[in-house]
């Protein structure tokens, strides 16, 4: 089976694609502005939504998904993504039930230690995780500074 990945997507609209074409090579523009936005959505879910506080928002227990969030630059200068491959990532963006699929119950380790191999062992035949999104609330935060990225690098892009 697969492995799910989380990922955003940002990329540059019909109306924009249209204004940037008026530059000699918007290319560069695109891609500047694109990669910025993108650096700007992982680091905001890094530092906001990736270090606590429990339990409305993931603390770091041993750093794997917040060092997983990466940006995707293969796409540009049209597209850039956002997002963890790790198989734990979408359960906590949108939250999920967990249920065992060849054994009669799950068994796991509750604690702060729990991560360690420490901690109380406790058994399940489901386990329902709350969304503790991570990555649409980052881009929620950023939005409204995507107009100003934009505008910096056209500027650039037009006044060299």
């Amino acid at each position: 089976m697969p492995v799910p990945e989380l990922r955003i997507r940002l990329e540059v609209s019909p109306d924009l694609d249209a204004a940037l074409r008026a530059l000699r090579d918007p290319r560069p523009a695109q891609a500047r502005f694109l990669r910025a936005a993108g650096r700007e959505v992982q680091a905001v879910a890094r530092s906001r939504f990736l270090r606590g506080p429990r339990p409305q928002n993931l603390g770091v227990r041993t750093g794997s998904l917040l060092r997983s969030i990466t940006v995707d630059e293969s796409g540009l200068p049209h597209v850039v993504e956002v997002g963890t491959p790790l198989v734990y990532g979408p359960p906590h963006e949108f939250g999920a039930t967990i249920r065992p699929r060849a054994a009669r119950a799950l068994v796991f380790r509750v604690g702060p230690r729990a991560h360690l191999g420490r901690g109380e062992v406790r058994t399940a035949r489901q386990v329902t995780l709350p969304a503790r999104s991570f990555i649409g609330p980052a881009l929620e935060v950023v939005e409204p500074r995507l107009e100003q990225l934009l505008a910096d690098e056209l500027e650039r892009e037009v006044l060299g």
